[in-house]
């Protein structure tokens, strides 16, 4: 954006600190992962668990009907055990916290950086909330 643009539009464009834009990038990195991670092992202990029904019924290979029924019970218990949906959302909560306090700390000069410091302890509490 230039000058004249911010000017004209009456905005201010500064930057946020670096531990600040560590911090939303690792909280969205993560939610990323937790997310993927939920699909992931889902999809696998869906399909591994359609193939053993049908193999059962189908063809009897017992040594790959083992397989595919140890690979559905380690995805659905990863799945459980792991809890990704719910790392996702605290992920999720904290990093749109951020991101809001982020620009309108940018944006806005009568902000101060207290706000950001703020939106750093709310994303944090998220994140732990969903380990309880």
């Amino acid at each position: 954006m230039h000058k004249e643009e911010n000017m004209s539009n009456n905005l201010i464009e500064r930057d946020v600190p670096k531990d600040i834009q560590d911090r939303l990038k690792a909280w969205q990195y993560y939610f990323k992962l937790w997310y993927f991670l939920y699909y992931f092992f889902g999809v696998v202990s869906i399909v591994s668990a359609l193939i053993v029904a049908y193999m059962a019924f189908a063809i009897l290979n017992p040594k790959i009907l083992g397989i595919l029924s140890l690979i559905a019970a380690i995805s659905t218990a990863l799945n459980y055990f792991l809890m990704p949906y719910k790392r996702a959302k605290g992920y999720v909560q904290a990093w749109r916290a951020l991101s809001s306090a982020s620009i309108e700390y940018k944006t806005d000069e009568s902000v101060n950086i207290k706000l950001l410091h703020q939106a750093l302890r709310d994303g944090e509490k998220y994140i732990a909330n969903q380990y309880e």
